[in-house]
């Protein structure tokens, strides 16, 4: 059975001239690969429309779509003799990147006008959850907490000021409030800003404590219990 012409999926799927072409609509309920194609592209398209003005730049295509055309990319280096026919599969992952680019554009497009109406989002509309750094114990310094959203992950921002000089390194922690586990985001300086991006599975919800400890270069990645400033994640 023939296949639809690749370069005409996109435009199925973005619905231009579908109802003239009967024969490729025949072909497409009963053809599963030239289907499962379409829906891909319908797929990417339809997020695309989803986005706002926030996403105009183009997301990069998902790891899966890299690594399936790095696949494609050795199997037509070790079959050199075939370079002049590119894969099926490869072109179509091309062109659904592209449509995935395309779908974002229009989708940002039919929204602009309604965007236009809203209030301008300033930077405090990122903001999940905050908190204030306060001393422990006798221990000077003060500091700030933020929780970012940044799209579908979270970054965890430090700000640390007038800590003591250290022979060591200050470090940041978030952990668990009534609880013993910590987990461990990187080194801070005072002055700077420091920001950490969320690791995978890490539930912002329970994990709202935030310590910053004085470490030694000992080479033990635990906690040293010498804890300089806490405190408590809260929308």
């Amino acid at each position: 059975m023939p296949h639809v012409d690749p370069d005409r999926l996109p435009l199925l799927a973005l619905d231009e001239d579908f109802a003239a072409a009967d024969d490729e609509r025949v072909h497409l309920a009963e053809c599963p690969t030239c289907l499962a194609d379409y829906r891909a592209f319908k797929d990417v398209i339809e997020l695309g429309k989803e986005a706002g003005p926030d996403d105009l730049q183009p997301p990069p295509p998902p790891l899966r779509v890299w690594q399936a055309i790095e696949a494609e990319t050795r199997v037509e280096r070790r079959t050199a003799e075939r370079r002049t026919a590119a894969p099926r599969r490869l072109r179509y992952l091309l062109l659904a990147a592209a449509a995935c680019v395309l779908g974002v554009v229009l989708g940002a497009g039919a929204t602009l006008g309604w965007q236009a109406a809203r209030p301008a989002k300033t930077p405090a509309d990122t903001v999940a959850a905050s908190s204030a750094l306060e001393p422990v114990g006798n221990g000077g310094g003060t500091g700030d907490a933020r929780l970012i959203r940044d799209g579908e992950r979270y970054v965890l921002e430090v700000d640390v000021r007038d800590l003591p000089l250290t022979n060591g390194f200050y470090e940041a922690w978030m952990f668990v409030p009534g609880t013993t586990r910590m987990q461990a985001m990187g080194a801070v300086r005072p002055g700077e800003v420091a920001r950490f991006p969320l690791p995978s599975g890490l539930d912002p919800a329970g994990w709202r404590g935030i310590d910053i400890s004085a470490e030694a270069f000992d080479g033990d990645p635990g906690h040293s219990a010498t804890s300089v400033l806490r405190g408590e994640l809260r929308r």
